[in-house]
């Protein structure tokens, strides 16, 4: 046992009271740990400035679309036209410290997003990739979303969940993207069938102890 374990599983004996010594050192490093551990839940900036990740040609037919090896999607650029080709750009990054991309998984949302509403990646997961069907062009098109963790030399997790107002956003050339140091969860779509119908997009922090 760590000298901070011995201290923490303590337990006075003989007789020892609330005041006794020892009982009052047990009782301080456990709040000490506690306060530390709450401090060192640190939110992870971006490694560099995000990159771009250009899906101009891939999204144009039917398959995956890409961040860079390592990266997650932050952000979306559209271009003049309102069809899901006209996603020209993903805006990439990675949080300080990772070392890649793990326990990544292929989340199919092929109902739900044929109708207004949110899809999300599985818990602690980010978007990393998207998929599109040939034959069609709006957003129904897009049936699975790739969700992964990053790989970190630590206990991490994810936090500071919030979402985006893209209400407008979208509504023409732009690039919308999550808040800095945030990465993509989710995505909502409004009922209309267009990429001006993506209002929202979810996103999370990363954290380590």
């Amino acid at each position: 046992y760590s000298f901070c374990t011995l201290l923490v599983t303590y337990k006075p004996r003989n007789g020892a009271g609330a005041k006794g010594v020892p009982y009052m050192w047990w009782r301080a490093v456990s709040v000490l740990l506690i306060i530390a551990r709450a401090l060192g839940q640190v939110t992870l900036p971006y490694n560099e400035n995000p990159i771009i990740g250009d899906i101009s040609l891939t999204f144009d037919n039917q398959g995956w679309s890409y961040c860079p090896s390592g990266y997650a999607i932050t952000g979306l650029y559209r271009s003049d036209c309102d069809k899901i080709y006209c996603i020209e750009q993903f805006r990439c990054a990675r949080p300080q410290g990772s070392t890649g991309l793990k326990n990544c998984v292929d989340y199919d949302i092929r109902s739900p997003f044929d109708n207004q509403g949110w899809v999300n990646c599985p818990a602690n997961k980010f978007m990393t990739a998207l998929w599109r069907t040939g034959g069609c062009n709006g957003l129904h098109c897009i049936e699975t979303i790739q969700c992964c963790e990053f790989a970190y030399p630590a206990v991490t997790t994810t936090g500071c969940q919030g979402d985006t107002d893209w209400w407008s956003c979208l509504d023409s050339r732009n690039l919308c993207t999550a808040p800095t140091s945030m990465f993509l969860t989710g995505l909502y779509r409004s009922s209309c069938d267009d990429v001006h119908c993506l209002e929202s997009g979810r996103y999370r922090c990363f954290q380590y102890y």
